[in-house]
């Protein structure tokens, strides 16, 4: 059965033999996440590196490009989706899983703190934190806490030129509150100490006793 030894000639030593073997398996698969999945189990990087061009090529296109698809199959891949997701930001090889979080952050938020509440929904915000958190890398971790106090800053600087209304002053409190808590809880403790020292300068606007409350409900004694 073809489909069943090709995985195995994707780890072939020869480079030649892995991509015609890659190329071969795309036929077979089953769709284009399952090939995506069967390169990233790969032990060589260009097997990856083509792996990561096929997932952003077919499996996570920007929603411009996303024509007719409807909203049932969009959950039905959702499952599929998460999977390949925390494949790829668990991919042993650096360069693959940040240019995956690079990725993932530019489609899920816009650039522009003059339109972040436009843009970047509160939960999407949360969601997003989660996903990068369930890396086993801190590099990842790194990524997500700077985009985190990217966010933050721009949700201070709309309440300081008075372009947020209450709702959405109420709103950003809860997902920072939210984030914090994630943050507090992470397994690395150079993320945590970060997540502290930011709550700290902004405690103006996340409120010091909130900010309190959350590091005593760390499950690190080094945050408590």
């Amino acid at each position: 059965d073809a489909k069943a030894v090709l995985p195995t000639l994707i780890d072939d030593k020869d480079a030649g033999v892995r991509q015609v073997a890659m190329q071969a398996y795309g036929k077979l698969a089953d769709n284009a996440l399952s090939w995506a999945a069967t390169g990233f189990a790969s032990k060589h990087q260009d097997i990856h590196e083509q792996s990561l061009a096929l997932f952003l090529k077919h499996v996570a296109p920007d929603s411009s490009n996303s024509g007719d698809n409807s909203s049932d199959k969009s959950a039905q891949m959702s499952s599929e989706m998460t999977d390949i997701l925390l494949q790829a930001l668990n991919n042993p090889f650096t360069s693959i899983r940040l240019e995956v979080v690079k990725v993932l952050l530019n489609r899920q938020f816009k650039q522009s703190s003059d339109t972040i509440s436009k843009n970047v929904s509160d939960s999407a915000i949360v969601d997003i934190i989660e996903l990068l958190q369930q890396s086993l890398f801190e590099d990842v971790h790194q990524v997500a806490i700077e985009e985190w106090q990217r966010l933050l800053l721009a949700m201070n600087s709309k309440h300081k030129t008075n372009k947020a209304n209450n709702t959405e002053e109420t709103n950003h409190q809860k997902t920072n509150q939210a984030v914090l808590t994630l943050f507090f809880a992470d397994t690395f403790a150079a993320i945590r100490q970060q997540a502290f020292d930011i709550a700290l300068k902004q405690s103006k606007h996340l409120g010091f006793a909130d900010v309190m409350l959350s590091a005593l409900a760390s499950p690190y004694t080094d945050t408590k």
